[in-house]
């Protein structure tokens, strides 16, 4: 009919018919399947419900008056099932979902016995944990515990993995097989409460790492975090306190300081009788404010990516000069585009208690082509270079040392050698008060860039 409306549901292609949708002004619509709601982080994860006077059926009361219905015995759907198969038949139900059948189609069942499933039994005698080593314990298998940080722990040889616990179960049972864990699962507790879990690792979200290590310090656990080591100065506050208490040690992910090219700048200005001027200019590339990554830059799930990730270059900069930071004052810039924030370009000037400065330049309006990292040491006549971290130039007179290497020298290698050393030693190897410092800066940061 005329001014009709065409509801397209599912991901389908469209090949629209001009002429007929013109001349009889025709609307399109697209479905978010479940209603609205669907892909707004806000509704899905915080339960911010729409108001029911401007919103009346979204996804949560649509699912409801499902469930009411099918309470009542209201749904009859005999009428959307056309077709039933027994499960060894399955290709042929796929060939009516292809289309290799030409038969009118809306719904299939497929029919299975189940007099003959089996319940796993669980292992009577489980894998006791190895003499000598760190019983370890991993919170969140995601991408980057998957593919780096887990590599470089167990490579260390010093760990036995004894249990992996993911919000994904199967990413902790992929864990689990890679790395010859006694047990998988869901829940925290499972490894903050085994006794023979003795160092815990968390790579969660940022927003929960601030609980995960507060329960672990307060259990005697050892505790690796993936930066950030929390979200909030009240958080803050509450890890501090509990890493005065633990008789275990506390670890952040900063591993950049424990790079080859940190220690030989440090070598390189050793003896120095003045402050050092650094500058760390970071192509960070953008993330976008409405794609799955989003939540990095929600100040309640990821915290922005100050504290996200810039504290790594603060830190950096602590571990050079050994100084602690005294001052700060952060910029950000209006990018007056919708797909970036003011936190996405700033530029961070931070004075130590050396006398030494730094000038960290967090940059998303780049472009990924380019090298992300560069840092600069100024300092006795002498100038230190680190180039995307693949290579290092040491520079004294006329005289220029230069380092490179294939990969990039970002020190994850020497991250886990040295937290299993601290484990087996007791003696964290970041001072818990310079993590506490990094912490501190990228907060005030954020409110400074805030005008607070």
């Amino acid at each position: 009919r005329d001014r009709a409306k065409v509801v397209v549901v599912g991901d389908v292609k469209m090949d629209i018919p001009r002429d007929v949708y013109f001349k009889k002004e025709l609307e399109i619509l697209q479905s978010r399947s479940y209603g609205p709601g669907r892909y707004d982080p806000d509704y899905e994860e915080k339960g911010r419900d729409y108001p029911i006077g401007y919103v009346r059926w979204t996804e949560r009361r649509n699912m409801a008056a499902f469930l009411e219905m099918a309470a009542a015995g209201q749904l009859d759907l005999s009428a959307l099932t056309t077709h039933r198969f027994p499960i060894e038949q399955a290709t042929d139900a796929y060939d009516l979902v292809t289309g290799d059948k030409n038969e009118f189609t809306v719904g299939i069942i497929l029919t299975f016995g189940i007099e003959a499933s089996e319940q796993p039994t669980p292992s009577t005698t489980p894998k006791r944990k190895t003499e000598g080593k760190v019983g370890l314990g991993i919170i969140g298998a995601g991408n980057f515990a998957k593919s780096v940080l887990v590599p470089a722990l167990t490579g260390t040889g010093g760990f036995d993995v004894r249990g992996v616990v993911s919000a994904r179960g199967i990413a902790a049972d992929t864990m689990k097989e890679n790395t010859g864990a006694a047990y998988s699962g869901s829940e925290a507790a499972a490894v903050l409460d085994d006794a023979d879990v003795d160092a815990v690792v968390i790579a969660t979200r940022h927003d929960s790492h601030a609980s995960y290590v507060i329960n672990a310090l307060n259990g005697g656990k050892h505790v690796f975090v993936e930066k950030p080591l929390c979200l909030t100065r009240d958080e803050l506050a509450k890890i501090e306190a509990a890493a005065k208490e633990s008789v275990g040690i506390l670890m952040v992910g900063f591993n950049r300081r424990f790079s080859p090219y940190v220690k030989a700048i440090r070598d390189h200005f050793d003896g120095r009788k003045e402050p050092l001027a650094m500058i760390y200019r970071i192509n960070a590339g953008r993330i976008e404010l409405d794609g799955p990554s989003a939540w990095v830059h929600d100040p309640g799930s990821g915290g922005g990516r100050i504290i996200g990730e810039a504290c790594h270059f603060i830190d950096t900069m602590q571990a050079i000069t050994g100084a602690r930071p005294v001052d700060l004052h952060a910029t950000g810039l209006n990018p007056r585009r919708a797909d970036l924030s003011a936190s996405d370009v700033v530029t961070m000037t931070i004075g130590f208690d050396d006398g030494s400065m730094g000038t960290v330049h967090y940059f998303a309006n780049g472009n990924t082509s380019f090298p992300k990292e560069r840092l600069e040491i100024f300092g006795q006549e002498k100038i230190a270079v680190i180039d995307d971290w693949r290579s290092l130039d040491l520079i004294d007179g006329d005289k220029t040392k230069h380092q490179s290497a294939q990969t990039m020298q970002k020190g994850f290698a020497e991250e886990a050698q040295a937290f299993l050393e601290g484990c087996r030693s007791g003696i964290a190897p970041i001072p818990a008060s310079s993590l506490i410092d990094t912490t501190l800066v990228t907060l005030l940061a954020v409110e400074d860039l805030a005008g607070a």
